[in-house]
């Protein structure tokens, strides 16, 4: 991948939980400037506004975890060395590809899909064997918030909910270490949202294209509150939904501090080791059917589609014999008709009769 420019590329990774305000702040970034790629995903009613997802950037990453028996709501998708545990080496050529085909002539631009909280080390090493620089934003909502948003839109219990925004907060924070990033609350982006883009900015090493002045009132537009459906209330009534109280806050204390204070970093690894111990808390019913380890379940599929395609093979040597069986039996009663036809004629019996007088027939 090359530029032509000797200066580096920007790249925005938003690494955030679905949910989280992800669509909010990249559609806020496109319209300061910050480029997205020829193809966006469209709107649906969950999300009137817009994902600002790039379409191919979407798919590939979805490939790449189905590859691996895998999927965004899969409840075993956790750790920050997921990718390091699986061969990802060929993918890697078409991420760069992905890259140079959508920004290749994008001075600075934005790159969305919560996958990423699992897959930012793959793209991060694209981007930076390819000397582009990197900044990682991560949105931060309140669990109870994103559970029951996740309820409403997929179904899942809230449970399940909390237990997937763990799974995402948790490897956000492992996966996106090293790189500059910055940290924001959800609620920000309706309230704060010119000091975010200034923070933004400071930590890229770069102004945004456009002024905030110039798009405020594209943005106030775009930021309707009417968007927020769902307002938090306080968990606690299980050691679990503590926890998951202690680690919003956490991150709250992250964003107030803009990273000034790294004290923060210690709480989230005492949470971590907590949170790994009490995991099986959150395998209720709505999740039997993942109480296999996805690397198992894509055996089993993989065993299901051998017996599938053994059966169908079956199915179609069974259709060819009964064929074949028909076009026999058609054959035999033509030529028994026709047996009957030449019976029934004056030179059959004729025969039969000189064959009888001459001795070949007995009566």
């Amino acid at each position: 991948m090359t530029t032509e420019s000797n200066v580096a590329q920007k790249c925005i990774f938003i690494v955030g939980m679905h949910r989280s305000g992800t669509s909010a702040l990249t559609g806020i970034l496109q319209l300061m400037g910050v480029e997205l790629g020829r193809e966006l995903m469209q709107a649906w009613p969950d999300n009137p506004k817009g994902f600002f997802e790039n379409n191919k950037i979407w798919k590939y990453n979805q490939k790449i975890l189905k590859h691996f028996g895998s999927s965004w709501e899969d409840p075993f998708l956790y750790g920050g060395d997921w990718v390091s545990k699986h061969d990802v080496e060929s993918f890697k050529p078409y991420i760069e590809t992905l890259i140079e085909e959508e920004f290749a002539d994008s001075p600075i631009f934005g790159i969305k899909d919560p996958r990423f909280c699992i897959l930012f080390p793959l793209w991060k090493e694209i981007c930076v064997s390819n000397k582009i620089d990197l900044l990682c934003v991560i949105p931060m909502r309140h669990p109870l918030e994103v559970a029951r948003s996740l309820h409403k839109r997929n179904g899942f219990s809230i449970e399940r909910g909390i237990l997937l925004w763990f799974n995402y907060v948790f490897t956000a924070e492992d996966v996106t270490r090293g790189c500059p990033r910055v940290f924001l609350k959800f609620d920000d982006l309706f309230s704060n949202s010119e000091i975010l883009l200034e923070s933004i900015a400071n930590s890229l090493g770069s102004k945004l294209p456009r002024l905030y002045k110039d798009v405020q009132n594209d943005l106030n537009v775009f930021m309707d509150r009417g968007l927020k459906h769902h307002s938090e209330s306080k968990l606690g009534h299980t050691r679990m939904e503590i926890m998951a109280e202690e680690l919003f806050s956490l991150f709250c204390y992250a964003t107030e501090t803009r990273g000034r204070d790294e004290s923060w970093r210690g709480e989230v690894e005492k949470l971590r080791k907590e949170y790994e111990e009490l995991f099986s808390f959150f395998l209720n019913s709505d999740m039997q059917e993942h109480h296999v380890s996805p690397q198992d379940l894509s055996e089993v599929k993989e065993k299901n589609q051998s017996l599938e395609n053994d059966n169908e093979g079956l199915i179609r040597v069974q259709t060819e014999l009964e064929e074949s069986l028909s076009i026999h039996s058609t054959k035999n009663n033509l030529l028994e008709n026709e047996i009957k036809r030449m019976r029934n004629t004056k030179i059959w019996r004729l025969a039969e009769m000189l064959r009888r007088v001459s001795g070949y027939i007995k009566p």
